[in-house]
């Protein structure tokens, strides 16, 4: 369970780096933006397996 906490930390540092990144992009780059969300999706989807099989 503590090794689940320690994932979540990393994931909450990380996704705060993804949110940066898209408000970085502005408007006008909706592909890219489309794109960082699919990405923290899949990110999202992966670490809810990890923590579910721990």
């Amino acid at each position: 369970m503590e090794e689940c906490a320690m994932v979540y930390r990393v994931w909450k540092s990380q996704a705060r780096h993804c949110r940066r990144s898209v408000r970085e992009l502005r408007m006008g780059h909706f592909v890219s933006q489309h794109f960082v969300r699919l990405q923290w999706k899949r990110l999202r989807m992966k670490w809810t397996a990890v923590c579910a099989f721990k």
